[in-house]
């Protein structure tokens, strides 16, 4: 960035020299402002400080205020702001100049040393009998209470600048004093000037949240110990690409930032950092607070949450999914890893379902498709966009047990007050158990009575279950077998089959 091709003081008075800064005729970057600094040219404790003024691309030149206390010669410096290509922040070199601020009867101004200790001092154009110094401190409840009081001879003091030492001030608070110059009779109006003492340590932020909300953006959000804005200079927020092919600085007084213009499935790395401008008008960092951000992919992240398949005429799988970005236009499904994709086009053989609720960082929803085929325990399911089609999920598919049973070929076989039951499982559905149900004559009453052999059972093939200490002789009894399946919350049961006596 180029320096300012104009500067010069319009007006000066105490607490108000005007600026006029022009920038250069053509700008390095893209216009953000001009940065002004200040110094007392021979006073080691003088005045400083620092502002940012904001331009625009239109307007080149501005007028600037600055609250300089009178009685001293300042350094004005200046300097441009503006972007590179990146997003850089980039400060061009400075145009200086000089300006003697009058001043009107007396000023005040004073320079922190350290978290305990302050130099108040003040400049007189006229003689007065008695200087009276009172400082305040303000608490954080925005009402200021008296610190401290003090008094000393104004006279043969015109045109000097006086001083003397504050003790035992709190770490980290913020002050005000005020200076009156009084004769016998009164007092004139008082003069004023703020300051604050440093921490001994600024303390850390405390990133509370980070949301991806594209494959080329994020929001961030962080905390801070001290509530009283006053107190620090904001935050200096860095984040940079993981390979740090590129970092952009910024400086905030807010506690949350949105960050743009980043590259598909990038890592970010956060850093954020208090910022304290001390009496020098040095910047002190504070400890960062750090964090590392991905965006999405241009392609959807799909996630098959629950498959389950129902055993009607068609034979219907439902996929309960959710994408973790709202990009998905289309889902393609397939039920073994060597078919072919095929796309669900909202057709009586497949549809999707979306939930309410859709937002940028979550979509879910349901699709429905017939398949017709019996031994189906598997699915496939991607999402795709105008960027194309992102991984492939699997599940396996839920079969509950209902419709005709797949126990076949059920026998027992009676030894006195003992039953031998065999069957067979047909096909390829599986179970997790078989429930036996049996009732015996004799009785007084009709009582059924219940056995459970647990599984899985997956396969096709011969199965045995022994029953003991029937309450009569085994061929008095008829015997039931259901096999079942487990679901989250229930059980399901298959059509009872009645074993023939052997």
């Amino acid at each position: 960035s180029q320096e300012p091709r104009f500067l010069s003081v319009l007006s000066s008075e105490q607490r108000k020299v005007v600026l006029n800064i022009v920038g250069p005729p053509a700008w390095n970057g893209n216009p953000v402002g001009f940065h002004v600094s200040w110094k007392a040219a021979r006073e080691h404790y003088g005045p400083r400080g620092e502002l940012d003024i904001p331009v625009s691309a239109e307007v080149n030149a501005v007028n600037a205020t600055l609250p300089l206390p009178g009685g001293m010669i300042y350094r004005i410096s200046v300097n441009c702001l503006s972007t590179d290509a990146s997003g850089q922040a980039v400060r061009g070199p400075a145009l200086e100049i000089e300006e003697d601020v009058p001043v009107d009867g007396y000023d005040v101004w004073v320079y922190a040393l350290d978290s305990t200790e302050a130099v108040v001092s003040w400049r007189a154009s006229k003689s007065v009998d008695i200087f009276k110094v009172t400082t305040y401190i303000d608490e954080g409840r925005g009402d200021f209470r008296i610190f401290g009081s003090e008094k000393f001879d104004g006279k043969h003091t015109i045109n000097t600048t006086q001083s003397f030492l504050l003790t035992d001030l709190q770490e980290w608070g913020y002050y005000e004093v005020s200076l009156e110059g009084c004769s016998e009779e009164s007092c004139n109006k008082a003069v004023k000037a703020t300051f604050r003492t440093p921490p001994k340590a600024i303390p850390k932020p405390v990133i509370t949240r980070t949301e991806v909300t594209g494959a080329s953006s994020f929001e961030f959000a962080w905390q801070f110990p001290q509530r009283d804005q006053r107190l620090y200079n904001g935050f200096r927020v860095r984040y940079c690409t993981i390979n740090f092919a590129g970092c952009v600085l910024v400086y905030t007084k807010e506690k949350n930032m949105t960050v743009s213009s980043l590259k598909p499935a990038s890592n970010t790395r956060i850093e954020v950092r208090a910022v304290f401008t001390d009496s020098a008008a040095k910047e002190v960092l504070g400890p960062e607070a750090t964090s590392v951000v991905k965006t999405w992919t241009n392609l959807p992240v799909v996630h098959i949450e629950k498959g389950v398949n129902i055993e009607d005429d068609v034979s219907t799988c439902f996929l309960y999914w959710s994408c973790t970005n709202s990009s998905v236009d289309y889902l393609e499904y397939r039920f073994k890893n060597n078919e072919p994709w095929r796309t669900c086009n909202k057709s009586s053989s497949c549809d999707v379902t979306i939930k309410y609720g859709r937002n940028v960082t979550r979509t879910s929803g349901y699709l429905r498709v017939t398949h017709k085929d019996k031994s189906l325990h598997m699915a496939f399911l991607r999402g795709c966009n105008r960027y194309g089609c992102g991984q492939g999920r699997s599940i396996i598919v839920d079969q509950p047990v209902t419709g005709s049973s797949t126990i076949t070929d059920a026998t027992v076989t009676p030894k006195g007050r003992t039953a031998l039951l065999q069957w067979d499982h047909s096909g390829t559905r599986g179970y997790c158990g078989v429930e036996v149900t049996w009732t015996c004559k004799g009785n007084w009453t009709v009582e059924y009575n219940r056995e459970r052999l647990a599984g899985p059972y997956k396969f096709g093939g011969p199965m045995k279950m022994q029953i003991d200490y029937l309450p009569v002789d085994a061929r008095e009894c008829k015997f039931y077998l259901s096999p079942f399946q487990f679901s989250e919350k229930s059980r399901h049961f298959g059509l009872p089959v009645q074993a023939t006596v052997q």
